[in-house]
């Protein structure tokens, strides 16, 4: 953002909160994928050089109130993937 008044970090991300694992299984669905192909695993199961936070979400409030824009959910975001991906072929 390339604005004098603009300071500070914003996040962008969408407006609602999910696990990695829901996001892969809308994401699954959406492209006609089963969600077969996900192993839910607990973090402390996976092996990591640095140690990762369990709760990974952003607040986009910043970004919103100075702006007066909410992204789309999930759903909708992922659906449009989907829907330009298709446009392509």
């Amino acid at each position: 953002i390339e604005e004098p008044q603009s300071t500070g970090i914003f996040h962008l991300a969408g407006p609602e909160r999910v696990s990695r694992v829901e996001f892969g299984r809308v994401f699954l669905k959406t492209f006609g994928f089963s969600d077969d192909l996900i192993q839910q695993v607990k973090q402390d199961e996976i092996p990591a050089l640095v140690p990762r936070p369990k709760d990974s979400s952003l607040s986009i409030r910043k970004f919103q109130e100075r702006y007066h824009f909410t992204p789309k959910g999930i759903k909708e975001g992922i659906r449009a993937m989907f829907e330009m991906q298709q446009n392509r072929v």
